[in-house]
């Protein structure tokens, strides 16, 4: 049914997470929703602490490394992208990776009294649905429930999004958007400003006011963001790595990569391999 469902409430990690606590959600989705506890964990590299009743919205392919105290009270969902390929745009944008939403975390959700209550209610079903049900009942069931949580989510996200966000805000929406269907190839700004029929000066004075970068350097940050896990994540070659990311050479990569963060693409993938 390509759907698991964890809940947690002992002193030791479940098979979810390896024996360094580190998970990557290779072609599948995941809710980690920390209920009670201490720790940290990074997602995508970006370092968080434990925060009691937080709701983790994780994407396909994002790194994730869990460093949990013994004792951690949580739950962890993960589905597989069929199941959720039908459903509303509204969730699809929930599910997708947009480096803008990366950098302001809003992947995290705050759960309140009142939303744990209602969101431990579809975790009871689902898991009872898993165990108790056989057959197309047992599958049907876990996935109209999947899809109730992830509206509730969806509703949870948009309450905690800024109030007050800025008029050109759909311009820096729609520039990361192209930026995740291309960045692939097209590592210049110039490209971005011409799809969107904007200037570069407009452009950068957008993303400034509401992500506090340019647009280069958030094309950098996507770019070594994908290399950084292709290389914790992949047994790919460096080599693999930079044509699959656009670059003509391997060495052009290696330099890219260099520049940016002050290691090699080795060096960084020794570091996170201890």
């Amino acid at each position: 049914m390509g759907f698991s469902l964890l809940t947690v409430n002992h002193n030791s990690f479940p098979e979810f997470f390896d024996q360094k606590n580190k998970s990557t959600f290779e072609n599948q989705y995941g809710l980690v929703w920390l209920k009670r506890g201490s720790g940290s964990y990074a997602i995508d590299f970006q370092q968080y602490k434990f925060q009691e009743n937080s709701l983790i919205l994780i994407t396909q392919n994002q790194n994730a490394c869990f460093y949990l105290d013994q004792g951690c009270e949580y739950c962890v969902i993960t589905f597989a992208p069929n199941l959720v390929s039908n459903a509303s745009p509204d969730v699809q944008k929930l599910l997708s990776f947009c480096i803008r939403e990366h950098f302001e975390g809003k992947q995290i959700l705050s759960i309140n009294q009142e939303n744990d209550d209602y969101l431990w209610s579809i975790f009871v079903q689902m898991q009872a649905a898993l165990v108790q049900m056989k057959g197309s009942l047992r599958a049907q069931t876990a996935y109209h429930l999947l899809h109730l949580l992830l509206v509730y989510c969806n509703d949870l996200r948009q309450a905690q999004s800024k109030d007050h966000s800025p008029p050109h805000v759909h311009l820096v929406q729609e520039f990361t958007s192209l930026l995740e269907k291309d960045y692939k190839n097209n590592h210049k700004v110039n490209y971005y400003v011409e799809n969107l029929n904007i200037t570069y000066n407009g452009l950068s004075n957008y993303t400034n006011d509401y992500c506090g970068k340019t647009p280069k350097e958030i094309i950098v940050e996507r770019l070594l963001l994908e290399m950084k896990r292709l290389l914790a994540s992949t047994n790919s070659s460096v080599k693999e790595i930079a044509y699959d990311l656009g670059f003509n050479e391997p060495t052009n990569m290696i330099k890219y990569f260099k520049k940016y963060t002050g290691h090699t693409p080795a060096q960084f993938r020794e570091t996170v391999a201890v």
